[in-house]
């Protein structure tokens, strides 16, 4: 689905999850041309639906409107099948589907069927509950696989507020040589919020063995070696040293980012309308907010990694000749948020 680049970040980033958080949505980008067969097998179809409909047989006309868009795309029966989801209480699918049939009826120049669909689906957007899959750094495994109610969830929706629909869900989640894991929940109300936590998912077969009584050593005191206190081994000049190749690591951080925005910038592109690179289907989107989100952080690296090599280089020229008494408590963090990312550097000495 085609939206503007320059809209609301909520709406924005729901219009990137409609195929992939509601499993459902069209693109409004060119469909392959239906063959005859094809298009006589969906108008069949979508006139036993419209009887259904006119018999209040919702629950039966949907899955036969939804293979009739299937055999031949268009408008119309997206329209026709929004209006079947809200008689079934399928918010969330129902206002998918009116975006689809939005965005299908703008491309063929439809503007009154482009409007009506607009309407519907704002009408319904202040009553959709929603979900949000969080997936910490931790957590995001090699070939790692979210899946909610059998649909596979895109890494780029992860983190995002998907619309979802009443009643029971299913999360599950799956890496090469680690144990499954799922997580079943229920919406029970309209305009509910709801949050899943993805775990780091267990390695296959791995169990820890507790430790035995009879395997244990006695402690024996530290040697002369051993006991020597950190403070000999740090003086100002060793910590300059450490901040300036975190500083370093921030300037290399930095380009990656900077390299990684560009990258996704352009791959956006090709999602985009050739005439008018402000619109753009939902993975141009995605990819998109992607290249904004690196482009921050690499800002952030930037700024953070200069400032940790000028303060590395000034605590080596200004050393002392002298060693501290006690160890420096030094500490180094990444921090990333929207509009900054990089390096912290805390402690005291």
């Amino acid at each position: 689905m085609k939206a503007n680049r320059t809209i609301g970040m909520g709406r924005a980033a729901w219009s990137v999850l409609l195929a992939v958080g509601i499993g459902l949505a069209a693109p409004a980008t060119a469909h392959a041309q239906a063959s005859p067969k094809d298009k006589a097998a969906a108008e069949a179809l979508f006139l036993e639906a419209k009887k259904m409909m006119e018999a209040d047989q919702y629950q039966d006309a949907c899955p036969k409107l939804e293979e009739s868009h299937k055999q031949d795309p268009a408008a119309g029966t997206l329209m026709y099948l929004a209006h079947c989801y809200e008689k079934t209480k399928r918010p969330a699918r129902a206002w998918a589907t009116w975006r689809a049939a939005e965005s299908m009826a703008r491309a063929a120049g439809k503007a009154e069927r482009e409007k009506t669909s607009r309407e519907k689906a704002e009408a319904l957007e202040s009553t959709l509950s929603s979900l949000r899959i969080n997936v910490p750094a931790d957590a995001k495994l090699p070939g790692l696989e979210i899946k909610r109610d059998g649909e596979v969830v895109a890494p780029a929706s992860w983190g995002e507020a998907a619309p979802i629909d009443q009643g029971d869900h299913e999360i599950s989640v799956t890496a090469p040589g680690r144990k499954p894991w799922k997580a079943s929940f229920k919406i029970g109300a309209a305009r509910s919020k709801e949050t899943v936590e993805i775990p780091v998912l267990e390695t296959e077969g791995a169990a820890a063995a507790p430790a035995s009584t009879a395997d244990k050593k006695p402690s024996e005191p530290p040697t002369a070696a051993q006991d020597a206190s950190p403070a000999s081994f740090w003086t100002q000049q060793k910590i300059g040293f450490v901040v300036g190749a975190a500083g370093l690591v921030g300037l290399g951080a930095g380009a990656y980012f900077g390299l990684r925005a560009s990258s996704k910038e352009k791959d956006s592109n090709s999602h985009c309308m050739a005439e008018n690179q402000n619109w753009c289907d939902e993975t141009g989107l995605a990819l998109n907010k992607q290249a904004q989100d690196a482009e921050k952080v690499a800002i952030g690296a930037f700024v953070a990694g200069g400032v940790l090599t000028a303060a590395g280089i000034v605590l080596v020229l200004t050393a002392p000749s002298g060693q501290p008494t006690s160890a420096p408590k030094v500490g180094l963090a990444p921090r990333v948020a929207p509009g900054f990312g990089g390096w912290v550097l805390s402690g005291n000495w």
